[in-house]
């Protein structure tokens, strides 16, 4: 949220502004976020990812998964998806790091980082 104050003078260029209050909402909860119940287990990654979502209607889902500087690793466009639970499993995924899961539902985009670590042999 941003707010502009302007100013217009008679001559002068002196201009106070005090005793400015602004109430509200500090976090906003995105309640279509929730209703998902999206899960991306595990986090830290190893050699698979497997992602969870409910979803209330049919729509269309994708993922991306980037790096930290937006590069685009890998996607995947699972097409248009029926109500109800759906579960995607992700398989060779990258080199130990920090990423970024894009998810895309219909035209709700949420995005999760993720860890990927190698795995102990």
């Amino acid at each position: 949220m941003r707010f502009k104050f302007v100013f217009t003078s008679q001559g002068g260029n002196n201009i106070f502004i005090d005793d400015i209050n602004i109430s509200g909402t500090v976090g906003v909860t995105d309640t279509y976020v929730q209703s998902l119940n999206l899960s991306v287990a595990p986090n830290p990654v190893t050699d698979r990812m497997v992602l969870t979502y409910k979803l209330e209607s049919a729509v269309e889902v994708s993922w991306s998964l980037l790096d930290l500087y937006g590069q685009l690793i890998s996607s995947r466009n699972l097409g248009i998806q029926s109500t109800g639970y759906h579960r995607y499993e992700a398989i060779n995924l990258p080199s130990a790091g920090m990423y970024l899961l894009k998810i895309n539902v219909g035209k709700n985009q949420i995005v999760k980082p993720i860890v990927m670590m190698d795995m102990v042999k």
